[in-house]
């Protein structure tokens, strides 16, 4: 037997469905082209490389403002936090070199000589190591963090482009561009392994430590290759995930891909290997920042001047913020739970509040085995079950924690609820009665 008896359908269906994500933002000196952002924890601080002016301008987090600018070599691009000793390492393009900089002191302590244009930069803190992937060099440099000298220099072939680091096998894997191929590194012996064929044009890496594969996207395909971290061996391809892959996020088991000519992110499951789902954003999507805290992937839409805003649990879109023209790099402040945002061509850093708290952020909202709803995603009406004998009362809330909904169930069994008039996106449902309370995430679609 059920019974169901809907006490309420809530006014605050007629809100905003995305509230303000913008806390503040940092204007910078003029011409200064903000491309990549790092977040030291210890000093509470964000670097921003000015590719255009040659410096580093470091942030204070508690005021949001800069603090000073830290002269360094050509074009310096990529950007990576060493925790261990609270260093910060910036990849001078155009001079061949790394600047280290000491972040109590906001100076250059030295300056590393590599192979031609460092593109990327990876900090390794099992061996307190940096890698920088020489794209026009075809090496990668190995560099002591303790002597601040390179101790090895890997050729892995023409145009190395991204990195994925697998800390717990003690392996580097890169994207060879020019040689459709993944160079497999041993990062304690810094020594090659091996080379992986890949499709053409692998652009970006990103590796999943639950399962431990890299998935390596591959522009000239429009494919997703599947790598064994462990196997050094390529096992599957995911196919026709969009025009153009050239980024990868992962996070919560969903691995997701920013297809910048189809202007679309690919959700592919990782266990599955499987694409999930297409999801339409802006013009050119080009990087991911995965918060944990929260569950939300941010990526960054170059064209359209905004960053598109995940769910993590679903993979699906909640909202796009506008940030400024040609948004690049960005990092997250673990104090704070703050996302910051370089806007190239504006020469600002752009700071965000997640004002998408009801899904992720209220303690204890995870998904309970006694509660299923279906189906995912939902149109008119969802189906809850419950194998609670009691029943309870049912509250649904939107992913800026407004209640939407109240209901009573007075039994165990199936129960239906009425989304009509929803807004498309992702709901909390909350069952709470004897013994507890139990809740899980509703997907609503069109």
């Amino acid at each position: 037997m059920r019974k169901l008896f809907v006490l309420s359908f809530i006014a605050a269906l007629a809100l905003p469905a995305a509230a303000q994500w913008v806390e503040t933002e940092i204007p910078l000196a003029d011409s200064s082209a903000p491309y990549a952002l790092a977040w030291s924890r210890t000093q509470n601080r964000v670097y921003c490389t000015n590719a255009i002016t040659n410096k580093v301008g470091a942030i204070d987090c508690a005021t949001n403002s800069v603090m000073t600018y830290i002269g360094v070599g050509g074009r310096p691009e990529p950007i990576a936090w060493n925790p261990v000793l609270d260093r910060v390492y910036c990849g001078n393009v155009t001079d061949s070199t790394v600047s280290v900089i000491d972040c109590a002191t906001n100076s250059v302590m030295t300056t590393v000589t590599v192979g031609a244009s460092p593109h990327r930069l990876v900090f390794d803190s099992t061996h307190n190591k940096l890698f920088a992937a020489n794209r026009y060099g075809g090496s990668v440099s190995v560099i002591d963090c303790n002597t601040n000298t390179v101790t090895a220099t890997l050729n892995v072939g023409q145009y190395p482009y991204d990195f994925a680091l697998a800390p717990d096998l003690d392996r580097l894997f890169v994207a060879v561009e020019g040689g459709e191929a993944v160079a497999a590194i041993n990062t304690d012996r810094d020594s090659l392994e091996t080379i992986i064929e890949v499709g053409p044009y692998p652009f970006a890496l990103v590796y999943d430590p639950d399962r431990r594969k890299v998935f390596c996207a591959c522009f000239g395909s429009n494919s997703v290759d599947v790598i064994s971290a462990a196997q050094n061996r390529k096992t599957g391809t995911v196919g026709n995930v969009g025009s153009g892959p050239n980024a990868l996020g992962y996070g919560r088991g969903l691995v997701y891909c920013a297809n910048q000519q189809s202007n679309n992110v690919a959700v592919i499951d990782a266990a599955q290997d499987s694409l999930q789902r297409r999801v339409t954003v802006g013009s050119r999507p080009e990087r991911f920042l995965w918060e944990p805290g929260n569950r939300k992937m941010y990526c960054a839409v170059n064209n359209s001047d905004e960053v598109a805003v995940f769910d993590g649990e679903l993979g699906v879109l909640l909202t796009s913020v506008t940030v400024g023209n040609s948004p690049s790099g960005m990092a997250h402040n673990q104090t704070t739970g703050r996302v910051y945002v370089a806007a190239y061509a504006d020469d600002k850093v752009v700071v965000l509040a997640d004002s998408a708290p009801g899904v992720q952020e209220q303690p204890g909202f995870e998904t309970q085995p006694v509660l299923r709803v279906f189906p995912q995603p939902a149109r008119n009406r969802v189906t809850v079950e419950s194998s609670r004998a009691e029943g309870g009362r049912i509250s649904l809330y939107d992913c800026q924690g407004r209640l939407v909904l109240v209901a009573e169930a007075a039994t165990a069994g199936r129960l239906e609820l009425p989304l009509r008039g929803l807004v498309p996106g992702v709901y909390l449902l909350e069952l709470a009665g004897d013994p507890g309370t139990e809740r899980t995430r509703v997907l609503v679609s069109h």
